[in-house]
């Protein structure tokens, strides 16, 4: 009998609210774990939600060699019905920095009722994005702190643009997924 793969599934769940800003009501989506204030005497109506995830898992590559993969993905919502899927990317765990660096991105697939992802173009180990969590000693918790852009952009030409979570969100848990252990994708 074959032992299953190892594999773990995180997810952070994102609901449109209200909340106040320089004495404007405006109208966002925050992460279901932020600290934020959101006001609640004003209801939203026809919401919008999404879920993203991070699925990180280990395989044999090439005559035995383990990698750490990862995946991540979004769902978008409205009213509780899945109105679309992406984007997508494939990545690689690098346990000793602490990063996941998606390489790739992927597409969605189907044939009949079933479904997969698959790569858009050629797997690549440069450029794409590099998610750097914090440093946390609970494993059930990934906290994106920071982005890197690794492809050429507008803004930085050359150089690897950098997406600070907190400063461009003012919120240092934007980006917090928790441990699941099931997808429910509705």
């Amino acid at each position: 009998m074959k032992k299953a793969p190892w594999l773990n599934i995180y997810e952070a769940g994102f609901s449109q609210k209200f909340i106040e800003s320089n004495g404007l009501i405006e109208y966002t989506e925050l992460n279901d774990s932020s600290k934020l204030n959101s006001i609640d005497y004003i209801n939203a109506q026809g919401v919008f939600s999404q879920s993203m995830y991070i699925v990180k898992y280990k395989f044999k590559w090439n005559k035995g060699t383990v990698i750490n993969g990862a995946v991540f993905f979004a769902v978008k919502y409205h009213n509780n019905a899945c109105i679309g899927f992406g984007p997508a990317y494939f990545g690689i765990t690098d346990t000793s920095y602490n990063t996941i660096n998606f390489t790739t991105e992927l597409i969605v697939k189907q044939q009949g009722n079933k479904f997969w992802l698959k790569p858009i173009s050629k797997i690549s180990l440069r450029g794409g994005y590099v998610f750097m969590p914090a440093k946390d000693a609970d494993s059930r918790i990934i906290n994106v702190t920071k982005i890197v852009k690794l492809d050429s952009n507008k803004i930085g030409g050359k150089k690897p643009l950098i997406f600070n979570i907190e400063d461009i969100l003012h919120d240092p848990d934007a980006l917090l997924f928790h441990y699941k252990r099931t997808i429910n994708l509705k």
